[in-house]
């Protein structure tokens, strides 16, 4: 059986408030992630490809429980994302890689 990688981000273009900058987080999925983890020998799915009936959340934690890999993109700060990490994270942290766009800001307080 074909080990699996779940992607947890945003969909479509997006504003990362910290810089301003717009993101596509569709290009950024399709041209860099899904072809970079099936190169790897991983079946690659994001939640806008589960098939599915009524609420996407149940298909969706399933696919970050059992997944063997999740990737989390964190570049726009968005707030489901960083939920979502976190079940993972919680989980499975040992097969759990976060990543961001060139130049991601982390406000800080001090």
């Amino acid at each position: 059986m074909m080990k699996t990688c779940f992607v947890v981000m945003g969909f479509d273009t997006k504003v990362d408030f910290a810089t301003g900058r717009k993101l596509n987080l569709n290009a950024t999925y399709h041209n860099l992630i899904k072809p970079a983890v099936e190169a790897a020998g991983l079946q690659c799915t994001r939640a806008d490809e589960i098939t599915h009936s009524g609420n996407i959340n149940v298909p969706m934690y399933l696919n970050i429980l059992t997944a063997d890999v999740v990737i989390a993109d964190v570049s726009t700060a968005n707030c489901n994302a960083f939920y979502e990490l976190g079940v993972r994270h919680a989980l499975r942290p040992s097969t759990t890689i976060i990543i961001s766009e060139d130049g991601y800001i982390l406000s800080r307080s001090t």
